[in-house]
């Protein structure tokens, strides 16, 4: 019941320059070891949701030189952790970001 989608959209706004656009929504599921390990697994674990934004510039100096400058962030719900001193298993509550570049 997990639908994952993504969109992108590149704009040439001058001739050999362009602009990308990207957004995207996908999950992963817990694995057998974060279900299921004896002591610490927890099979009521949900899936980890990421959304992702990706944008970028391009250009075309030549036919054999060109340059791209990208920019990466995403959010991710639901993180799974293991919490001290169990290290049980379990989704948390807070989110985060990660930037790169």
């Amino acid at each position: 019941d997990v639908f994952s989608h993504s969109a992108g959209l590149t704009w040439e706004f001058i001739r050999g320059y362009s602009a990308r656009l990207f957004y995207g929504r996908s999950y992963r599921a817990p694995v057998m070891a974060e279900l299921y390990h004896h002591n610490r697994g927890n099979p009521d674990l949900d899936y980890v949701k990421y959304t992702t934004w990706m944008g970028g510039l391009d250009t075309q100096f030549s036919p054999s030189l060109s340059g791209r400058v990208k920019f990466t962030a995403y959010h991710k719900t639901d993180p799974i952790e293991r919490e001290p001193p169990t290290f049980y298993r379990t989704n948390i509550s807070d989110t985060f970001k990660t930037w790169t570049m």
